[in-house]
C-alpha cells in the first residue's frame, strides 16, 4: 500500500494499526489509483503464506480539502504529528461507508473529478469510485526493492517515536532492532475530544490548550510504564493507543493499565472529555510498513476489542473486558454490562469500572503464636525507647504465612492506649503513586491535628504556597506550577518533597507515636523514598516506625545517615517451642 501511495506522488501521513492515512498534494487519478490498489492486494493475497487462506481486504475513503497538521503531546518527551480538521471526519465516514474492496469519496472530491472518472452516488454526499486500469509497470511494483534510508539521530525526529521503541532501535543501531513477536499485551484505547468552539478564531491557541492536557496525560502514562503507540483521528476527536506489555513486559502491567485509565479520566473537565476501553490479549507486535516508511505497531483481537469497548463507553467512563477484569484484585469494583460488539458477539459480557475499595483489613487474631514472644519483647523495647523521645525504625521480616500480621495485632493490643497509625499496603499500587505516604499523612493529620481547616490548608501552613505544587501526589489535588517549581528536575522535586514530608510529619508528631506499615514491600518506590526520609532527620522525634515486609533489604536508610534501623526477624518455632 505504501508503494502504491508513493507511485501516485502521495505520502504516508501516518499508520493506524492495520490502516494508514495518506495524502496527495496534487490531482489524483482516482480510478487508476483504485485499480492499482486492488492489483497490489491481489498480489499480496497470491503470495505465501496467504495463498489459499482468508484473503486480505481493503476499505478506502477520500475527500478533498484542507486540514491542519499539529504536533500533539508533550514537547519534552513525545509528540505525534496529528492531522486535525473536519475533513478528517468526512474521510473516516467515507471509509466506513464502503464495503470490502470499495472506494468511497466525499462530495468536495466528487466535484473536483473530471468527467472521465466513473462515480456512482450512494447518497446525496458520497459516491463510489469505479476501478480503472493500473499504470503500465504496476505489476512489478510489489517486487521492487526500495532503498533503506539511513536512520536520523535528530532529537526533533526522536520526539515522534515511542520511547521504548527508540531504546530498542538505539541499542543495536539497526532498523531491525525491534523484532516482530506475539505476546500478551494490555491495550488501552482512549477517545478524547477537546472543545474548540471557544477558540474558533485562534486554532493554535486551542491546540496549545489541548497540548497542556495531553502533557499531563503523557506524564501519567510514562510514570506508569505505558508505551504511547499513537494518536489517530477518530469520528469524534482523536483516539490514543497505549500499550502495557509491549515492547517491554512488566509484572504489574494489568494494574498499571487500570491505574493509568483512572488517572486519564481524572483530567476531564469542561473543555476536555475522554472515554476508555481496556482489554488484554495476544497481539502481533512489530514493524509495519515499507522500507521507505515504517512504524512499530500492534495488531490482534485485543486491539480490536479495546477499540470496541472504547466506542461503547460513555464519556469519562472505563469499560474493561472479562479477561482483564478476572486478573484484577477483588478491591477493584466493577459492574457487569452487556454489549453487541461488531465481529465479536451480540451479548458480550464486559465490566464498567466503578471504583476501588480501600478496605484492606486482614484477620486480626489477638493470640500470640508460639515462638513470637522474643520478637514481641523486642518491639516493646523499641516502643519504650520512643517514649523517652527517641526515634526508632524497625523492620519486621519473615516468610509469608509465618504470622507477622498476627504479631503486629498482638503488639498493638498490648499498647492499646498508644497513638497508632496503621496502613496495609496489600494492593496499594491500585491507588496511585505515593498512596502509602499520602495515607500516612492523612491519618496522622486526623489523629493529631487539633486546629481547624482541611489538610491542604495545614500543608500550606507548613510548606508555604511556594512549594505547594510539588505536593500534588500527597494531596491528590492538582495545584498549578509556579516560578519556583516549574523548572525543577524530577530528582530535585523528589528531594524537596522528601524534605517537606519530614517537616509535615514532625509538625504532627509531638508525643510518642507508632506508625505501622504492613506489606511495606508492596508499596511504590516513591512512597518508599518518602517514608525512608523519616530516618534521615537530625532532631529527635518520638516516633516508632515499624514496617512489616517479606524482604528486609527493601528498608534501607540513606547511605550518608548513621544506621538507625533495627531488624526483627520472625522465624518458625523450634521443636522445643
Amino acid at each position: 500500500m505504501c508503494d502504491v501511495v508513493f507511485q501516485f506522488q502521495g505520502d504516508v501521513l501516518k499508520f493506524a494499526g492495520d490502516a494508514l492515512w495518506s495524502y496527495f498534494p496534487d490531482d489524483l487519478d482516482l480510478g487508476s489509483f483504485f485499480g492499482t490498489v486492488l492489483e497490489a492486494l491481489d498480489y499480496v493475497n497470491s503470495t505465501e503464506p496467504l495463498k489459499g487462506r482468508t484473503a486480505l481486504q481493503v476499505h478506502l475513503g477520500a475527500e478533498f480539502g484542507s486540514f491542519q497538521l499539529a504536533s500533539l503531546g508533550d514537547p519534552k518527551h513525545r509528540l505525534e504529528a496529528e492531522p486535525i480538521g473536519d475533513l478528517l471526519d468526512v474521510v473516516y465516514k467515507a471509509c466506513d461507508l464502503g464495503d470490502a474492496n470499495q472506494f468511497v469519496i466525499g462530495p468536495a472530491l466528487a466535484q473536483q473529478c473530471p468527467g472521465t472518472e466513473k462515480l456512482t452516488p450512494i447518497d446525496e454526499k458520497f459516491s463510489l469510485v469505479e476501478a480503472g486500469s493500473a499504470p503500465a509497470g504496476s505489476e512489478n511494483l510489489m517486487r521492487a526493492v526500495g532503498a533503506e534510508t539511513p536512520a536520523t539521530r535528530s532529537r526533533n525526529l526522536e520526539l515522534y517515536v515511542a520511547q521504548d521503541v527508540l531504546k530498542r532501535i538505539k541499542s543495536s543501531g539497526s532498523s531491525l532492532a525491534v523484532q516482530s513477536e506475539h505476546r500478551h499485551v494490555v491495550v488501552l484505547f482512549a477517545n478524547f475530544e477537546h472543545d474548540f468552539t471557544g477558540d474558533a478564531d485562534d486554532p493554535n491557541g486551542a491546540i496549545n490548550d489541548l497540548n497542556d492536557t495531553l502533557e499531563r496525560c503523557f506524564a501519567a502514562i510514562r510514570r506508569l510504564h505505558g508505551s504511547i503507540a499513537r494518536i489517530d483521528p477518530y469520528q469524534r476527536g482523536h483516539k490514543l493507543l497505549v500499550l502495557f506489555g509491549a515492547p517491554t513486559k512488566r509484572e504489574d502491567d494489568e494494574l498499571s493499565a487500570l491505574q493509568c485509565a483512572t488517572k486519564l479520566i481524572s483530567f476531564a473537565d469542561a473543555g476536555f472529555r475522554i472515554r476508555i476501553g481496556l482489554a488484554i490479549g495476544p497481539l502481533y507486535c512489530g514493524n509495519v510498513g515499507s522500507k521507505k516508511r515504517r512504524e512499530y505497531t500492534v495488531m490482534g483481537e485485543g486491539v480490536n476489542l479495546a477499540a470496541r469497548l472504547m466506542a461503547k463507553a460513555s464519556w469519562n467512563e472505563i469499560i474493561i473486558d472479562s479477561a482483564l477484569q478476572s486478573r484484577l484484585p477483588a478491591e477493584v469494583l466493577t459492574e457487569p454490562v452487556f454489549f453487541a460488539l461488531k465481529g465479536i458477539g451480540d451479548n458480550v459480557t464486559c465490566h464498567r469500572f466503578a471504583g476501588i475499595s480501600e478496605d484492606t483489613t486482614t484477620d486480626e487474631s489477638t493470640e500470640v503464636i508460639v515462638g513470637q514472644q522474643r520478637a514481641l519483647d523486642a518491639l516493646t523495647v523499641a516502643w519504650q525507647e520512643t517514649g523517652g523521645g527517641w526515634r526508632r525504625l524497625v523492620a519486621l521480616t519473615g516468610e509469608p504465612g509465618i504470622g507477622k500480621s498476627t504479631l503486629i495485632t498482638s503488639f498493638i493490643r498490648r499498647h492499646s492506649s498508644a497513638n497508632c497509625v496503621k496502613v496495609i499496603c496489600k494492593n496499594s499500587l491500585l491507588f496511585g503513586r505515593g498512596w502509602l505516604a499520602r495515607k500516612l499523612l492523612q491519618q496522622l493529620y486526623e489523629q493529631n491535628h487539633q486546629g481547624g481547616g482541611d489538610i491542604i490548608t495545614f500543608v500550606e501552613s507548613i510548606v508555604g504556597a511556594r512549594w505547594l505544587p510539588i505536593m500534588t501526589d500527597l494531596l491528590e489535588f492538582d495545584i498549578q506550577e509556579n516560578a519556583w517549581t516549574k523548572g525543577l528536575t524530577p530528582e530535585l522535586r523528589i528531594a524537596k518533597t522528601r524534605e517537606l514530608f519530614v517537616e509535615l510529619v514532625s509538625a504532627l508528631v509531638k508525643s510518642p507515636q507508632m506508625i505501622i506499615v504492613d506489606d511495606y514491600d508492596r508499596a511504590d518506590e516513591y512512597s518508599h523514598s518518602l517514608v525512608l526520609a523519616l530516618g534521615e532527620v537530625t532532631d529527635n522525634l518520638p516516633l516508632l516506625l515499624l514496617v512489616v515486609t517479606r524482604d528486609g533489604d527493601v528498608f534501607q536508610p540513606h547511605p550518608d545517615q548513621p544506621a538507625l534501623l533495627s531488624k526483627v526477624e520472625l522465624e518458625a518455632p523450634s521443636d522445643d517451642e
